[in-house]
């Protein structure tokens, strides 16, 4: 069974809870999340580290795999060049061995304990969640963020929609209404109106996953990725620079059995993100096409924040290939 270490610029233990009982396995694979002295197969860094690491494993199967739309976040050479191949969205990062899709943004529903379900529920207990009966009808998370482009024009149009759906959405977030985890605004609603932080190609996020781990009907301004994953009927876009627009279409759903009628859909999306687009069953994927056998060697990758380091480092290996 190959065997693979999985760092990340915040605590992996987020990411564990997305396999079968927290355990790490994923089909044929294990991924662990703290180095160790064994050797391993491959070793994938999502986002950035929060220290230096070490491990016994070999180079040509070390992976970065990108977190954040450029607007956001900038994955500069310096840093991406340590690695052996690269898996981003961002169309503009070049690298040697690339991989331009979708990175599979780790759940953030029921990550911590909620009035919905109480604890933090894990793959397990989200599988089995059945489709509750809502009691209410509009939600929209919007942060005070205002980084990007898209950042500014949500919160522009949140506020625009809370001026004509008074009384029928509730609106949560940073600035807004406070919430200790997303569940206690998506479980309780039939509809959630999803805005990413980047509309960019390939770029999808867990806030359109995560409405519907929580059986509700998205409402969603993103990118085409959501086209490409999800069937039809189970979401609705809109554009966020075009309120009136978008307004007519979320009165229109409000309007008719929109959620009832699309239950099915949801139920069918839910299986996808549990499955096929959970993170741990598209890096086995990936692993499988791209794991190469060779031996374990010790391996030192560094944080985006050691930059002096790494510009050394990237020096060095142009000077090593060059001769």
């Amino acid at each position: 069974m190959p065997r693979i270490l999985v760092s990340a610029s915040f605590p992996e233990s987020e990411l564990a809870r997305q396999t079968p009982d927290s355990s790490g396995l994923w089909e044929d694979f294990e991924f662990i999340f703290t180095p160790t002295s064994e050797p391993v197969d491959g070793w994938v860094v999502y986002d950035d580290l929060r220290q230096p690491l070490e491990q016994l494993c070999p180079p040509q199967n070390t992976l970065l795999l990108t977190g954040e739309p450029a607007s956001v976040r900038r994955y500069r050479s310096r840093f991406t060049s340590q690695f052996a191949q690269v898996w981003t969205a961002q169309s503009q990062i070049k690298h040697p061995h690339v991989t331009y899709r979708n990175e599979g943004q780790p759940w953030h529903y029921a990550m911590r304990g909620s009035q919905a379900h109480g604890a933090a529920l894990g793959y397990d207990e989200l599988r089995e969640l059945a489709c509750p009966v809502k009691t209410k009808l509009l939600s929209v998370i919007c942060s005070n963020k205002q980084i990007t482009p898209d950042q500014r024009q949500r919160i522009e149009f949140t506020r625009y929609l809370q001026s004509q759906l008074a009384g029928e959405l509730d609106i949560f977030g940073r600035g807004w209404c406070e919430m200790t985890d997303k569940a206690d605004a998506i479980w309780p609603y039939k509809y959630h109106i999803v805005l990413e932080n980047d509309h960019s190609d390939h770029f999808m996020t867990e806030k359109l996953t995560d409405a519907f781990l929580g059986w509700s009907y998205p409402i969603y301004f993103g990118s085409n990725e959501a086209y490409h994953r999800f069937p039809e009927g189970s979401f609705t876009a809109i554009d966020i620079y075009q309120p009136e627009q978008s307004l007519a279409i979320i009165r229109e759903l409000l309007d008719m059995p929109t959620y009832e009628t699309a239950i099915p859909s949801i139920a069918i999306a839910r299986q996808l993100v549990l499955g096929k687009y959970n993170l741990f069953a598209m890096l086995a994927h990936y692993w499988r096409e791209n794991l190469v056998p060779r031996r374990a060697q010790m391996t030192k990758l560094l944080p985006k924040s050691h930059r002096a380091s790494l510009v050394i480092q990237q020096l060095s290996r142009s000077l090593r290939r060059a001769a």
